[in-house]
């Protein structure tokens, strides 16, 4: 594995990558940059590319594609290196090849394939670290450019399955410290009393109740 340490210019004034996550938000900026003919820094394209050599070693040459129920599927072929729109971040879409040549935005367009790529492939950990619960049903997109919002439906069924009776979560500034939602089935806790210096939060004091037994008198073997 090659790791490239490329500084970004201080005249840079395109997209960039917090950290090293590629978030939808930073695509969908990227894709507006690239609209108006301007390339990102070498440093975010490297990343990028890693990410995706990543993601994709590992992947068979055969995807299987499964759907709920009146769900449906955006199928794109032969984009040939034309950067007519980008996709919707409530739609799923299967890109089938010849994304390049032909086309002046080739190399605009696998960059943006790879990252949307880069984005919706931080997968599992992303949705367990980053979703928030909302007090509608099902799921629905989020603020934060990772993750999703969940309901209580939602609660209810990844607690049946896993023979579980609650979850205890964090990562969502709450006034009071804590929430409890969804039934009580999900609880939020935020021990930061002023996250950022900004919010003027009550961190809460959860001290778990213990129940303290005596011994039973035993009796004596004497009469």
């Amino acid at each position: 594995m090659i790791f490239f340490f490329v500084e970004v210019e201080d005249s840079y004034l395109g997209p960039r990558i917090d950290g090293d996550i590629v978030t939808s938000d930073f695509v969908m900026d990227m894709v507006q940059h690239f609209k108006n003919q301007r390339m990102i820094h070498k440093r975010y394209i490297y990343q990028i590319v890693s990410k995706a050599m990543k993601i994709f070693q590992p992947v068979t040459s055969l995807a299987s594609i499964s759907l709920v129920d009146d769900a449906h599927i955006t199928v794109c072929v032969d984009i040939h290196g034309q950067l007519n729109g980008f996709p919707s971040k409530e739609n799923p879409y299967l890109f089938n090849g010849d994304f390049v040549d032909r086309g002046a935005f080739s190399l605009e367009v696998i960059l943006t394939l790879f990252a949307f790529k880069a984005t919706c492939l931080e997968g599992l950990m992303s949705d367990l670290l980053w979703s928030d619960p909302q007090t509608s049903l099902g799921r629905a997109p989020i603020k934060r450019g990772c993750g999703v919002m969940f309901g209580e439906d939602v609660t209810t069924k990844f607690l049946t399955d896993n023979n579980l009776k609650l979850i205890i979560r964090s990562h969502e500034v709450k006034d009071d410290g804590f929430e409890v939602m969804h039934h009580s089935q999900l609880i939020t806790v935020f021990s930061a009393p002023n996250y950022c210096d900004r919010c003027d939060s009550d961190a809460p004091a959860l001290v778990p109740h213990i129940t303290r037994f005596k011994a039973v008198y035993h009796p004596s073997a004497d009469p």
